[in-house]
């Protein structure tokens, strides 16, 4: 869905959050999830927020995405 989104708007046009409950990585487990975040990114994605967030890192990801708009 995100690629054709992408296909009209830019990522700065139309910022896409991505939030998931996938938050029980391990250590061993974070090249994978470097991995998978380059391939959301690579997909349209521009920022991934883990369950569980705070209030603060959401804030912060919106905050961020409206400088850029």
């Amino acid at each position: 869905l995100t690629r054709e989104v992408r296909k009209k708007f830019t990522k700065t046009q139309l910022p896409i959050l991505m939030i998931t409950t996938q938050s029980d990585f391990t250590v061993d487990d974070m090249v994978n999830v470097q991995q998978t975040e380059k391939n959301f990114s690579q997909s349209g994605i521009n920022r991934i927020l883990y369950k569980p967030f705070t209030d603060e890192q959401l804030k912060e990801a919106v905050t961020d995405f409206l400088k850029h708009t």
